[in-house]
């Protein structure tokens, strides 16, 4: 290694590993699970250099790779220039927190000395959620009871995002890309670049730096620039909703075969509190299978569950809180 590149090695892992440091006590108070320091080279050589092969992930900003570090599997985030340091040192403070919940995919460390931050997550074999929501071939292995898990581990996440600390931490970009999946199908929630704490005293963020995937965004997003706890609440029911159809948000919002039930699912998204027989029709339809068999009480129950997650009032919506215990009620109930 030249001295210019050990120089600029060091620069780097001073000034990221100040930043996290800054970020950790201004924003939780100096408290983190404990993390490991990766070096570039180690990194390199678990992932084959970054491997196409490998990869797990990949959007605008990041790829995930599988990697094999000391004969463990892991997943590396390498980010891409369309990034900025602060998205990343974010994402480090608010995932280094959390990552002793059952449920928030969990940091094992990062590496502070190349200008963007490589981070190291564990390792989850299944994939993202969104590979998940159009069924192909793999409706059995994916069924009602496997959804169901998912949602409620979801749900338990973003709950532990909002209550887990003093203070409330927002999401703002919860979405089915973002949710990784274990071997067993527990649910992992990830991507805390743009997850925001609520300031002491408020109940919302203002902001004009729109975050999130369309579709998934509350309309007051739109409307105000205004971020609450409602709005992740918002975006949950929007996975909710698609697991249930077996259709994306976008499918179900252009597909001309829904005929009228299409124009019901736009009104949907502006109020959930529209025709209810068109909605009976609807999900009876997608969730044929399940109200024959042994789950019609928690499939009708988690529907309801939905539609209130969807209100177009945030104030009317439940706080994930409640839309945790919610679904541990549904998961207990008995058929007859």
């Amino acid at each position: 290694m030249g001295f210019n590149s050990k120089k600029a090695k060091q620069s780097f892992f001073l000034t990221n590993g100040g930043k996290m440091l800054e970020q950790i006590i201004t924003g939780f108070d100096g408290k983190c699970n404990p993390i490991r320091s990766f070096t570039e080279e180690e990194l390199k050589r678990a992932t084959n250099n970054y491997s196409e092969d490998g990869i797990l992930r990949e959007d605008l900003y990041h790829t995930l790779n599988k990697g094999v570090h000391e004969g463990r599997q892991v997943s590396v985030k390498k980010f891409k220039s369309t990034s900025k340091v602060e998205w990343i040192i974010n994402e480090i403070s608010v995932a280094s927190f959390m990552s002793n919940h059952r449920n928030m995919f969990k940091l094992l460390g990062c590496c502070l000395e190349t200008e963007l931050p490589i981070l190291v997550y564990e390792y989850a074999s299944k994939g993202v959620l969104s590979n998940y929501i159009v069924a192909e071939g793999n409706d059995q292995e994916f069924s009602w009871e496997t959804k169901l898990k998912i949602v409620t581990g979801i749900a338990n996440a973003v709950s532990y995002l909002h209550y887990g600390s003093s203070k409330v931490i927002l999401h703002r970009n919860i979405n089915t890309t973002n949710v990784i999946l274990h071997e067993d199908y527990t649910g992992k929630l990830m991507d805390f670049q743009l997850a925001i704490p609520i300031p002491a005293g408020e109940n919302h963020v203002d902001t004009e730096e729109f975050c999130g995937i369309a579709g998934y965004v509350a309309p007051e997003i739109f409307l105000m620039g205004r971020y609450t706890e409602k709005c992740d609440v918002y975006s949950f029911g929007v996975i909710v909703l698609e697991l249930l159809t077996g259709k994306r948000v976008r499918q179900l919002q252009e597909d001309e075969s829904f005929g009228t039930t299409s124009a019901s699912f736009s009104r949907l998204l502006r109020d959930s509190s529209g025709c209810l027989d068109e909605w009976d029709k609807f999900f009876e339809n997608k969730l044929k299978d399940v109200l024959e068999r042994e789950h019609k009480k928690q499939a009708i129950q988690c529907v309801d569950l939905t539609l209130r997650c969807l209100r177009k009032d945030p104030d009317k919506r439940p706080t994930m809180k409640e839309v945790a215990q919610a679904l541990s009620c549904i998961k207990r109930l008995q058929e007859p």
